[in-house]
């Protein structure tokens, strides 16, 4: 596998470092679209907004985004905490975008006694019941917006922030097997929770991430905690494509294909920031992030 580390567009020095330690996956060798990142970071963090200012695609992060999405449908389900958004940008691409949790502490105690419990996806695979059943809570919703938007060609770009983020891997996990005339093009994932165990790890991005033509890209933030729950020894894993950025986020690291790159967000052993967790690529990802 591959590990890069870069400075962002913009700084100073354009490189850093490459170090090749092994031959690379395919998306380890996929060149990380920062541009796109950081445009599905905003709309990760639109979806904190509220309804009306996504409809008329209006809030701060919206306008950040330089996305421009048309027939915005929202959806929600306050009894599991489910929060998501899908629309068309100019181009005929869906974006759909799914919220964090709306109580953050209480949902980082949570994960830290979470286990893998749902059989999900092959023998041997599970991820929480939880984290399912958020996703499944607006699961219907989702998928008839999702058909009613695609026109003969359209793509879709999903993205999610923390508890959000663990919701969007299983939505790109049921899309790709359940749409299949829709092409997924690409995850963008902000803080994300280990969602399952290492065998679904494994098992969804060989059948379903590793062949996304944008890639799957999950973005952590220095000393998020949160990317380092559940724990591991919980028999939880993390899917690839890791991109590790600095406290001030002026650079990043494009991890191994591991999941779990001990070079990475692992390397860390004081990991207690939630205002990492609440920061990516510069900006706000919760509600005060929609004024301004």
């Amino acid at each position: 596998q591959r590990r890069t580390t870069l400075m962002r567009p913009g700084s100073s020095c354009a490189f850093l470092a490459i170090a090749v330690l092994h031959a690379a996956k395919p998306a380890a060798a996929m060149s990380y679209p920062y541009e796109d990142a950081l445009a599905y970071s905003y709309a990760a963090s639109a979806a904190y907004c509220s309804a009306e200012e996504l409809r008329s695609w209006s809030c701060a992060p919206c306008r950040a985004s330089k996305l421009s999405l048309t027939g915005v449908q929202v959806f929600e389900n306050a009894s599991t905490d489910a929060r998501a958004f899908v629309g068309k940008d100019g181009d005929g691409r869906l974006v759909l975008a799914f919220r964090g949790s709306h109580t953050l502490s209480n949902f980082i105690d949570d994960l830290k006694f979470l286990k893998a419990d749902y059989a999900l996806g092959c023998d041997g695979c599970k991820v929480h019941s939880g984290f399912f059943s958020t996703y499944n809570s607006i699961r219907a919703s989702v998928l008839k917006a999702i058909g009613a938007l695609h026109t003969p060609g359209a793509r879709l770009v999903v993205a999610g922030h923390s508890l959000g983020a663990a919701v969007a891997t299983l939505a790109v996990y049921d899309v790709t097997q359940t749409m299949r005339e829709l092409e997924v093009e690409a995850l963008h994932t902000y803080g994300s929770p280990r969602l399952g165990n290492a065998a679904f790890a494994k098992h969804v991005w060989a059948t379903r991430l590793a062949v996304l033509a944008g890639g799957a890209w999950r973005h952590t933030h220095w000393r998020d905690p949160v990317p380092h729950l559940p724990l591991a020894a919980m028999d939880f894993a993390h899917v690839p494509t890791e991109v590790w950025f600095n406290e001030a986020s002026s650079s990043y690291t494009v991890c191994d294909g591991s999941g779990e790159d001990t070079k990475c967000a692992n390397s860390l052993d004081l990991f207690v920031s939630v205002e990492d967790h609440l920061h990516y690529f510069g900006h706000a990802m919760a509600t005060d992030a929609c004024t301004g």
